[in-house]
């Protein structure tokens, strides 16, 4: 395993997902163990992956408004789930109508699509989830044609979405809002986390909503949220700060600390 992963950093594949490529192969070990096809001796060590901290680019309520005014109208309903409710896409493209509880009041979040397209029973984090809908968007959604593929979001071909047409249309409308490329997951499901983290909404609440079954993804999130330090960088209006001010031949005598 310490060979193999050294083998995919020479390929140059990430660490995140050299770290997930190693997650599903520990896991495999793992459910072959628990059925006794393998025993204990037989368990490999795992290499722990270094992951780097992402940065990533967010995006205002505002802002999110004024890329999904250059969505095409026929996307524009899958485009609104996205960004206001911090779906990923791959949850949004898997909906299918037996998700939708009652009039549009509910939907429950229970597939999702893998890397290779394929559709999965069971989200991301193998845990269903129920999002509550605003007035606004059961609207929107009831105004969707029902398809005859049973998927609740389809394109303009009646085909389920795929990433690749996400992204595009995402890309395209970014750039006519005249704004900088932002990927779509930072533009919507980060730029969620972030906020509510900056509105004070703990570990705990942000992980709810975006069905993190770990609090550990959601620190991430309190980290970026930047604005809820504002009260304590208020300080400086009434803190004085003593400032020594150098000459430029005199930089050089003092000591760093």
């Amino acid at each position: 395993m310490k060979d193999f992963n050294i083998h995919l950093a020479e390929l140059k594949i990430s660490p995140k997902y050299r770290e997930d490529i190693l997650g599903v192969l520990r896991k495999m070990f793992n459910d072959a163990l628990q059925s006794e096809h393998i025993d204990r001796g037989q368990l490999p060590v795992f290499p722990t992956v270094d992951v780097p901290d992402p940065y990533f680019d967010t995006l205002t309520e505002a802002q999110q408004d004024e890329i999904l005014g250059k969505i095409p109208e026929h996307d524009h309903p899958i485009f609104h789930l996205i960004l206001w409710y911090g779906l990923r896409p791959s949850e949004a493209r898997a909906i299918r109508r037996d998700a939708i509880i009652g009039d549009f009041d509910k939907i429950v979040i229970r597939r999702t699509f893998t890397r290779n397209n394929r559709l999965r029973e069971n989200p991301k984090e193998n845990k269903w989830r129920i999002i509550s809908l605003l007035d606004e968007t059961k609207e929107i959604l009831r105004c969707l044609t029902p398809s005859l593929s049973g998927f609740l979001f389809v394109n303009q071909w009646g085909r389920h979405y795929s990433q690749t047409y996400l992204n595009d249309t995402w890309n395209r409308a970014c750039s006519n809002a005249k704004f900088k490329y932002i990927k779509l997951y930072h533009g919507s499901r980060h730029s969620l986390g972030t906020k509510l983290a900056n509105e004070g909404y703990g570990e705990h609440i942000i992980a709810t909503v975006l069905g993190h079954s770990d609090t550990k993804t959601t620190k991430k999130y309190v980290r970026y949220a930047s604005d809820s330090l504002k009260g304590f960088y208020k300080r400086r209006n009434v803190r004085k700060a003593s400032v020594t001010r150098l000459e430029p031949g005199d930089r050089t005598k003092t000591k760093q600390t």
